[in-house]
């Protein structure tokens, strides 16, 4: 037989096999992910922390809507004026396939909005400051993993973040000078996948069921 169809033989009886656990309909869940990413660049450090609480209901069987609400700050090293703050919040599905032992892949999509203001301040002989404010709309389709730790409470890990994303922003950039305030506007569509790079940014979750 050949090595491949083997595997993914394999693959298939593991699927159809797997534990009978599940999340039940009518399950209530009270959860929250947070997101931290570290990079450094030619002696330039960035960190990047996000917060998402989020409640969801289960309307079928491994098959969850619900709504999220999130924070994020973004800092880089080589210039500290230069702060990134963003609030957001949207509406997700998620879609759990059970792999037995208490384990579940799962694919969640989501639509958000979100408010980005970033702002930086220098000082070459007058003061000059920047800020710029950024207003998006975009879904975004991540995969995970999950593990019930009990009845009543499972962990998850997302990666590949955003691994298929698309949307629309639009920003608008005021200089403010000692001369008088310059101020432009951009307005994008963007659409793209994500790549293995972004197994850096670690996303963990926590979630507490009512009623499972």
């Amino acid at each position: 037989m050949h090595p491949k169809f083997t595997l993914v033989l394999a693959t298939t009886l593991a699927f159809a096999t797997a534990s009978k656990a599940q999340i039940s309909k009518g399950s209530a869940i009270l959860g929250g992910n947070v997101s931290f990413n570290h990079t450094s660049s030619s002696g330039s450090n960035t960190n990047y922390l996000a917060v998402s609480p989020n409640f969801g209901k289960v309307y079928s069987d491994n098959k969850v809507a619900g709504i999220s609400l999130r924070y994020a700050y973004r800092s880089a090293s080589v210039d500290k004026s230069l702060n990134t703050h963003s609030f957001g919040g949207g509406f997700y599905l998620a879609q759990y396939k059970p792999l037995g032992k208490n384990f579940y892949m799962f694919i969640r999509e989501s639509l958000n909005i979100n408010f980005d203001r970033e702002k930086r301040q220098q000082y070459n002989g007058e003061l000059y400051i920047q800020d710029t404010k950024t207003l998006s709309a975009g879904i975004t389709i991540n995969p995970g993993v999950a593990y019930d730790f009990s009845r009543k409470v499972q962990f998850e890990l997302l990666f590949l973040n955003d691994l298929i994303s698309a949307g629309y922003q639009t920003s608008k950039t005021t200089d403010k000078l000692s001369t008088g305030d310059v101020s432009g506007k951009q307005d994008i569509f963007y659409a793209g996948a994500n790549t293995l790079t972004n197994l850096t940014a670690l996303n963990v979750g926590v979630k507490v069921f009512f009623g499972r």
